[in-house]
């Protein structure tokens, strides 16, 4: 278990090590300082290994992986050992990166704002006046629906700023991990690194494992 998520309360000294490690694009720094993180709490898989007789390790979402597997790794060398961001295996193309490395910049800030929209949206349109006429057919009243009058724009206006702003400041906070992503894909020699979604190209058949396309992908 390990904390992979920066909030506020983490952001210390090993926190800030982290997040400007993976701005400067040295993924494997922030993998490295967050594996020692106080406040653990995410599940993840460590994976330990010898390339060429020089150790390997890291954290990595879900490793599906088996001995014996020709595998690709991604990361940055250290001192005394190779620190993974992510592992690849060519043969089916199946690859398994650090906690929250799925999406590139602009597939990041593209999936924030679809899901800003669809949610505030389906609040609005749906949920608020299912729940008035709910309550309606509960108790009736002569009142008009609040969502038929005027002042409902003004509020919707409200809603949509306010989940916003919160989609911003939330998004932002995973903009390391989109950094992070395309040094990953651009070291695969991935077309267009910063659009790639790994969940969203990930195509999921009915007998695949749970964690696939949520822990490990197809790239």
């Amino acid at each position: 278990m390990a904390n992979f998520f920066f909030t506020d309360h983490d952001r210390n000294i090993m926190g800030l090590s982290a997040i400007a490690g993976a701005l400067a694009g040295a993924a494997g720094m922030a993998a490295s300082t967050a594996r020692d993180a106080a406040n653990l709490r995410e599940q993840a898989d460590y994976v330990e290994m010898k390339i060429n007789g020089q150790p390997a390790k890291g954290w990595v979402w879900f490793s599906p992986f088996q001995n014996g597997d020709e595998v690709e790794l991604i990361g940055t060398q250290q001192e005394d050992y190779f620190e993974i961001v992510a592992i690849a295996r060519p043969k089916d193309r199946v690859i398994s990166l650090y906690p929250h490395c799925t999406r590139g910049k602009h597939a990041h800030i593209k999936n924030i704002i679809k899901w800003w929209l669809y949610s505030v949206t389906f609040l609005l349109t749906i949920l608020i006046p299912a729940t008035f006429i709910l309550f309606e057919f509960i108790s009736p009243s002569q009142e008009k629906y609040i969502f038929l009058e005027a002042g409902y724009l003004y509020l919707s206006i409200g809603f949509y700023m306010f989940f916003g702003a919160f989609t911003y400041v939330y998004g932002k906070k995973f903009l390391i991990f989109a950094q992070a992503s395309k040094n990953i894909f651009k070291t695969l020699g991935l077309n267009n690194p910063e659009k790639i979604d790994l969940p969203k190209q990930t195509k999921r058949k009915p007998d695949d494992p749970g964690a696939f396309g949520v822990m490990y992908f197809k790239y």
